[in-house]
């Protein structure tokens, strides 16, 4: 397969967040829901040898649950970091593309995934710089400004910022 992502992280300080904000509500649910069930195994157990009843298959539920519980939050955590991915590759992706712009590269386009979220901001991009490409050719005013010195551009980001 030519197409994939050759790194675990691709941008670390936006896909961490993501990873988080999606992970821990999910995760902190399934613990709680846990910790009841543990609870009242527990209880069952207690109760149990109270009466002297043998309850063999306690203590199996109790290690099932904590198995599932383990495996139920490494599915969150992958799925989170693959739906990071499906915005953090994108958005690099973009972010590479209006540098290279920036530097004076017109013929620049950003490249996206197929299954990747932000596909409509990259293919607005992409029309947008068709549309420079096409008429700086004959606007010799729009040429220039598509193409500024990289002190220039870095003025102008920074003036935004």
């Amino acid at each position: 397969m030519q197409n994939r992502r050759k790194k675990l992280m691709v941008d670390k300080p936006f896909q961490g967040p993501v990873i988080v904000a999606i992970a821990w509500p999910l995760s902190l649910t399934i613990a709680i829901v846990a910790l009841f069930l543990g609870v009242v195994c527990g209880q069952l157990d207690a109760e149990s040898r109270a009466l002297g009843i043998d309850t063999p298959t306690i203590s199996p539920t109790m290690l099932s649950i904590v198995g599932l519980v383990a495996i139920a939050i490494g599915t969150i955590l992958f799925l989170a970091l693959k739906i990071s991915h499906k915005i953090a590759g994108p958005s690099y992706r973009i972010r590479e593309t209006m540098k290279a712009v920036r530097n004076g590269d017109l013929s620049c386009r950003a490249r996206i995934r197929k299954g990747d979220y932000l596909r409509d901001v990259a293919d607005e991009l992409n029309d947008f710089l068709d549309w420079v490409e096409e008429n700086a050719a004959s606007n010799p005013e729009l040429s220039k400004a598509a193409t500024p010195s990289t002190a220039e551009a870095d003025e102008h980001v920074d003036a935004a910022n």
